[in-house]
């Protein structure tokens, strides 16, 4: 049988607004938080301990001023909105899809994701740049998706799907660079 997983670091995800030395703050108090609770860590928890002034996650959640909360809440909210938009695309007669009409980029510099920057999907497709960051993303998802979920051994058959489509998408990338 496995060992019990055990956290090794905490991290800042890509685009946080605090940098890995917060990360590792913050991280530690939420788990303390949810320490013996068995139970999903409640977000009206987190903000009702982080009320206290000495609380390391105070600064995270009420350090702004109101006007600076409310912006942000502001963005926040039309970043729902444009995430929450999906479209049908007619690709040929007999076949549609469903997907985001705008893409954002985990990967962009960071200027870009500063300010929220989302691409509309058919520029995204069209330009070689874009359609290339995209299928980055793509496969640092894939990645992430089989590293979050590979202690479910059921999923092995996908995984090996996920490896597959990554070597032929890399093996894709090599030849046409090899061919420049």
């Amino acid at each position: 049988m496995k060992q019990k997983p055990k956290i090794v670091r905490f991290f800042a995800r890509v685009g946080a607004p605090f940098g890995d030395d917060k990360a590792t703050v913050y991280g530690k108090e939420l788990v303390r938080l949810e320490r013996g609770k068995k139970r999903a860590l409640k977000t009206s928890e987190v903000v009702e301990a982080a009320r206290r002034p000495k609380s390391p996650l105070h600064d995270a959640i009420f350090g702004d001023s109101n006007a600076e909360a409310a912006d942000k809440w502001r963005l926040n909210c039309a970043r729902n909105v444009i995430n929450a938009i999906r479209v049908e695309w007619q690709m040929s007669k007999s076949e549609t899809i469903k997907t985001h009409l705008w893409w954002h980029f985990d990967n962009e510099p960071s200027s870009a994701r500063a300010e929220g920057e989302y691409r509309n999907m058919e520029y995204v497709l069209q330009d070689p740049d874009s359609r290339a960051t995209m299928l980055e993303n793509a496969m640092e998802e894939m990645l992430a998706f089989r590293k979050r979920w590979e202690v479910l051994t059921e999923l092995s058959g996908v995984f090996r799907e996920i490896d597959a489509a990554i070597q032929k998408i890399v093996g894709k990338i090599e030849t046409e660079t090899a061919k420049k």
